[in-house]
């Protein structure tokens, strides 16, 4: 039996700038950097802004809170959740953040925003946050196969978006580096520390220290923001992919009437971090229970992206316990295997919400679904759809292709709950018949593989049937090829 002594610090997965939610609160706070004595004592140190009086400076208030204080927590906001609040910022601020975003796209990283602007959009009730010379805090994290030319590239981007902003009358911008395994660092600094070979200040959750801004890139093991990057990046490649039997792509809404393309990519950026989430918790010891409490909130989050439209919680579900197995597992040990090792007895005993589709057709038609597959370590992944993806790559084929290789496999041999909600269980034999019939015939190796899965897609669509848990398992093949190619 572990002991309280031995009993992993669980707060240690939280990062400076994340926010959280104490109970009977209903503004965050924000995470601050621990003292020893705050370790020892197993205490998050938070912090919490108030709004500046009359000609004042806004307040800043220290805090300390235990595990079971913590109602919910997550990442700083990104840029793209500051411009849905753009209605309440001046305009100026919003162009800089539109600037940010073309920023965002060109390093492909997310750029996440804290200080008076963050509190700003916060706090509702309030707009007296951002004054003046107030500027835009970033938080970028670095990735670490970067190169040293890329991340000052990066910095003399934001240096040029700071000055345009304020040639605009804007703000500037201000920040740090999250430089993945070694800290936080104000930018501005590590861009002249790296000019002089000097040291700078870097800092943790726990600790500072002075380091030389040198940077080389890591190997090994992927770090908890990589596997999120990898996750996010594998949910857009399916997303974007085209053509795909009965799902959105960026051509049509397919079998959906209540979302489209750029649904599916509000939602992706809303779940950017929480995969992190995932693979810190695992790392720092927490059980199923905890990771299912964290799927929920990462729901929340795409939810309210979406306005209410579910577009992601089976893959949510999926590549939520791939990435915290992926945390877990040493080289060369598959995280679909690693999954049912740790967690098979609490997914066979996991009951999802009543109202989700999966759980209506346990119900309904005793189908396993993906909570089955996955305690069972998601033996159509493994075996027909990882393979099929593999294969395609191998040949050198483009995303589209992969996917739609990926999600062909799936349909053909998965109980896709999706397939029996929409068309009970005719419809899914029929789905899985043509898939067959289809990669009998030479499905994406032929050469005229776009009109035959237009076809069929247009078919699914005629039936409404649309094979989301497919999708899924798609998104999770592309997810561990990018693991696959790292180890």
């Amino acid at each position: 039996m572990t002991t309280d002594a031995q009993a992993p610090d669980r707060l240690q997965l939280f990062q400076r700038h994340d926010l959280v939610w104490l109970k009977d609160t209903d503004t965050p706070y924000v995470v601050t950097r621990r003292s020893v004595t705050q370790v020892m004592q197993r205490t998050l140190a938070l912090g919490r802004c108030f709004p500046a009086t009359q000609g004042g400076k806004p307040q800043r208030l220290a805090a300390t809170a235990s595990e079971a204080d913590v109602l919910r927590w997550r990442p700083a906001l990104s840029v793209a959740e500051m411009l849905l609040q753009s209605a309440r910022l001046p305009a100026t601020w919003t162009y800089t953040l539109r600037q940010l975003l073309a920023v965002q796209a060109q390093f492909a990283l997310t750029l996440r925003v804290y200080g008076s602007l963050a509190w700003q959009v916060l706090d509702p009730s309030c707009s007296q946050y951002i004054r003046e010379l107030s500027d835009i805090d970033l938080l970028v994290t670095i990735p670490e196969h970067w190169q040293g030319s890329q991340l000052l590239a990066l910095c003399a981007a934001l240096e040029d978006c700071s000055a345009r902003s304020v040639v605009a009358g804007g703000p500037a911008l201000d920040g740090e580096l999250r430089l993945a395994g070694r800290g936080d660092v104000a930018w501005r600094e590590w861009i002249g520390a790296s000019a002089r070979g000097d040291r700078v200040l870097l800092k943790d959750a726990v600790n500072v220290r002075m380091a030389h801004a040198q940077w080389h890139p890591a190997v090994g093991q992927p770090d908890s923001d990589q596997l999120d990057r990898w996750a996010c990046a594998a949910l857009r490649e399916e997303a974007m992919a085209w053509p795909k039997p009965g799902l959105v792509s960026p051509v049509d809404r397919g079998s959906h009437h209540d979302m489209d393309i750029h649904l599916l990519l509000r939602a992706i950026d809303a779940l950017q971090g929480w995969f992190a989430l995932f693979a810190r918790a695992a790392r720092a010891g927490a059980e199923f229970a905890e990771l299912a409490a964290l799927g929920r909130a990462a729901e929340l989050a795409m939810l309210e992206a979406t306005d209410g439209v579910n577009a992601y919680r089976g893959a949510i579900f999926n590549l939520g316990l791939l990435v915290s197995a992926a945390a877990l597992a040493p080289a060369g040990v598959d995280p679909c295997m690693e999954v049912a090792r740790r967690w098979a007895e609490p997914l066979r005993a996991h009951r999802p919400p009543a109202n989700s589709h999966g759980q209506s057709m346990r119900r309904r038609e005793g189908a396993g679904g993906a909570l089955l597959q996955a305690a069972r370590g998601f033996p159509a992944l493994r075996q027909v759809v990882l393979p099929a993806y593999l294969q395609a790559q191998q040949l050198g084929f483009d995303a589209d292709r992969r996917v739609a290789a990926a999600c062909l496999a799936g349909i053909a041999v998965l109980e896709d709950t999706n397939l029996l909600w929409r068309g009970g269980a005719e419809g899914l034999q029929w789905a899985q018949q043509a898939a067959r019939d289809c990669l009998d015939q030479g499905g994406v190796n032929r050469p005229d593989w776009v009109e035959v899965l237009a076809a069929l897609h247009a078919e699914f669509v005629t039936r409404r049937l649309s094979p989301g848990g497919s999708a899924d398992l798609a998104g999770c093949a592309a997810f561990l090829a990018r693991l696959q190619a790292m180890r």
